[in-house]
């Protein structure tokens, strides 16, 4: 039976076709569980057993839970199928698009509908080759202007004009930065349309703010922005806020003034200015939003509701200032959706069932999911979607982790955007000085890659739906093992040195667990808490993590770690560095001497040493930022991360107990994939060399110093 208008049904060998067409796209690379489930229904259905798809069917067989499988225990089934349902409504509005079949899964059961196209659809818009933006900017004004001339003077009688068509243009930045990667956006419109401002990555390490105005050709810095994150406009256009120094802050886009401190902002995650006077944002890691005047005072929290268990973030104010858009996720799990939140109450409404970064404008709420842009009809009156979201554009920068994209839109809904060519797809590659070998050759959406003791083995996240799931891959056989399978995230694998136990991160009921690497015993729960680990001491006696602190920013702690034949257990833990700034990733040294972290008490995050016991003076050992280290196999030898995803070497040398580390250079000229302030590298501790993110399907030559500006669409959207 046809599913949708223009369909009929499909011949067993095209949909057997359309399958294979399906699985190879990039809607659904590296979405193992979407895979199996789709061949497995499609080959039932076309075997004639499409009655026998029933949830206990899709567990056992599909997904291979086999006969103990209960439903009633375990949901996977339920959640994974909902999640095909989307994934292939993504397929068919984008890369499907143009398919003579498409192959469906109606909401109340579990049979798939393949039905032949009688007509193609039209694509999704085409990329315009970078130009001179001054003169086609200029152009489109002239032409608006001469357009509403045209309607004033028009008959009534005549017919409509025809609809301006949808341009993209690719323009350079305009200053020597690049669009910094980072938590949190990085890229803001004015609500005119005529001035981005953006966050750039200069070549000291340090992110500031640039403001151009689009009718112009090159970017104006603006003044003691050092570490800026997150801008967002003010309603006139004239004041961009932000965050730095772990504090909320404002300054004119014309570069006129200093800029003014407005209060605390421990753990930032977005803000709004309204109309009122006041500027909402996240601050913390409650179910609140704050509200500061904008010139200063003390700011007022916005209850939420007791039942809400994740952080409000990104927030956009709506029109009339009672409501807003908020992406609502819990810890950094990535399965996000998009709620109102009032503004009074904290009470929450959803309106997107599954997307993240939302931002209103034109009667349209606009957001990203997997890195496609969509756009959904909406009565900012009645707060209610009035249609189904429609696909706008691919490419978009965005970050899975913490539901953030890097594009901004205007009031007449033009957007600007950072343009991703891998879609947040890399695969996992051993990099050396003199050459590069796939570990894991298949694109995915990979995090924390961490290497075995012997070198032998890799443990990863693998966000795949809505989690991180933890895998391991043996590096001799090729043979993959997912080594949990619950929701709620599991993240930052850490070994201990012995190869006996992997330990990683829970992180919607946060907490540290653990499991013996021969697969025996159960997962134990060492302590509870957002405490991210980190490393582990070569004699196995000690662990280090970093957490959230009382002030501010990130702490570093340590805890005795001790192990027998069966268990594993965390004992009391001491704070190693305490602070008001954000100090992350603290690794013991192959001695044990020493512990490496990254802290942004200089303003960029930078790379400091200092003695593992605690005592002694801290080192500087990057100048240029810095933010993730990894003890090289070689001796004497230290690595980190740069914002610009390159890998740094210091050679280092240790006299009289004392620290010294040489200047560091470039160790390879490998870009790893843009992964923010999460962890996309390791050092491998057997020999020389990194295991490390790279990004999929993306040309070597390509930058992040380019912004797309996008015009015209919404006239063209259903």
């Amino acid at each position: 039976m046809a599913a949708e208008t223009g369909l009929a049904e499909a011949a067993p060998e095209r949909v057997r076709e359309q399958l294979a067409r399906i699985l190879a796209s990039k809607t659904f690379t590296g979405a193992k569980r979407s895979q199996e489930i789709l061949r497995y229904v499609v080959e039932e259905s076309l075997a004639g057993r499409s009655a026998g798809l029933k949830e206990y069917a899709i567990g056992a067989e599909a997904l291979g839970r086999g006969a103990a499988f209960d439903p009633k225990a375990d949901p996977i089934a339920r959640v994974e199928a909902s999640r095909l349902r989307s994934r292939l409504d993504l397929y068919n509005a984008t890369d499907g698009a143009l398919d003579p079949v498409v192959i469906s899964m109606p909401k109340g059961g579990y049979a798939p509908v393949f039905t032949a196209r009688a007509a193609a659809a039209s694509p999704l818009p085409l990329p315009v080759p970078a130009r001179n933006l001054a003169p086609l900017l200029a152009a489109f004004a002239a032409g608006a202007v001469l357009s509403v001339i045209a309607l004033l003077a028009w008959p009534r009688t005549a017919p409509p004009l025809p609809a301006p068509f949808a341009a993209q243009l690719e323009f350079a930045l305009g200053a020597e930065v690049e669009i910094a990667n980072q938590v949190g956006n990085s890229v803001a419109l004015s609500p005119d349309g005529q001035t981005v401002v953006f966050v750039g990555l200069g070549k000291d390490g340090g992110t500031r703010l640039y403001a151009r105005r689009l009718d112009g050709l090159t970017a104006t810095e603006l003044g003691g922005t050092l570490g800026a994150t997150g801008p967002f406009l003010s309603p006139d256009g004239r004041w961009v806020g932000f965050q730095a120094e772990g504090k909320l802050k404002k300054t004119l886009v014309d570069g006129g003034a200093t800029p003014v401190t407005l209060g605390e902002t421990p753990d930032f995650l977005g803000g709004s200015w309204g109309t009122d006077g006041f500027i909402i944002a996240t601050v913390d890691r409650t179910a609140s939003l704050w509200r500061y005047p904008e010139n200063g005072g003390a700011p007022q929290k916005i209850a939420g509701p007791d039942s809400a268990t994740d952080n409000p973030r990104w927030p956009q104010i709506l029109p009339g200032g009672r409501k807003a858009l908020i992406t609502s996720t819990a810890g950094q799990a990535a399965d996000t959706t998009i709620d109102i939140i009032d503004l009074a109450t904290g009470q929450r409404t959803n309106v997107i069932p599954r997307g993240a970064y939302a931002r209103y404008a034109a009667g349209h709420i606009l957001f990203v999911d997997r890195g496609t842009l969509f756009s959904a009809p909406f009565d900012a009156v009645r707060l209610k979607a009035l249609g189904d979201p429609a696909p706008v554009v691919r490419q978009v920068a965005y970050d899975f982790g913490y539901g953030f994209a890097q594009f901004a839109v205007s009031d007449s809904g033009a957007v600007v955007y950072l343009r991703d060519p891998s879609e947040g797809l890399s695969t996992v590659q051993r990099i050396t000085s003199d050459k590069t070998a796939p570990l894991l050759a298949t694109p995915g959406r990979y995090l924390w890659p961490r290497l075995s003791p012997k070198g032998d083995k890799l443990a990863y996240s693998s966000f795949e739906g809505s989690d991180y799931d933890l895998w391991e891959i043996d590096l001799r056989s090729g043979e993959q093992t997912r080594l949990t399978s619950a929701e709620g995230g599991q993240s930052r694998p850490v070994w201990t040195p012995d190869g006996r136990w992997l330990l990683w991160h829970e992180d919607a009921a946060p907490a540290i667990w653990a499991r013996r690497t021969d697969n025996s015993g159960e997962a134990i729960k060492l302590i509870s808490g957002i405490r991210m680990p980190s490393s582990v001491s070569p004699d196995g006696s000690r662990i280090a993590w970093f957490e959230i602190g009382e002030k501010s920013g990130f702490d570093l702690w340590t805890a005795p770690l001790t192990s027998d034949a069966q268990t594993l257990r965390i004992g009391e833990p001491a704070p190693f560095l305490l602070g008001a700034t954000f100090d992350i990733y603290p690794r013991f040294s192959p001695d044990g001497r020493w512990i490496a972290y990254a802290s942004a008490k200089s303003g960029p995050h930078e790379i400091y040493v200092r003695p593992s016991k605690g005592e002694g003076a801290e080192v500087r050992v990057s100048f240029t930022g810095g933010r993730i280290p990894a003890w090289s196999a070689t001796p004497g030898e230290l690595l980190y991360e740069t914002p610009a995803n390159r890998i740094m070497s210091v050679r280092y040398k240790v006299q009289n107990g004392v620290f010294q580390p040489e200047t560091p250079r470039p160790w390879s000229e490998a870009r790893l994939a843009r992964t923010g302030m999460l962890t996309n590298f390791d050092a491998d501790p057997s020999r020389p060399g990194i295991a490390a993110l790279i990004p999929a399907n993306q040309p070597a030559d390509w930058r992040p110093d380019r912004l797309t500006l996008l015009t015209g669409y919404l006239r063209h959207l259903p």
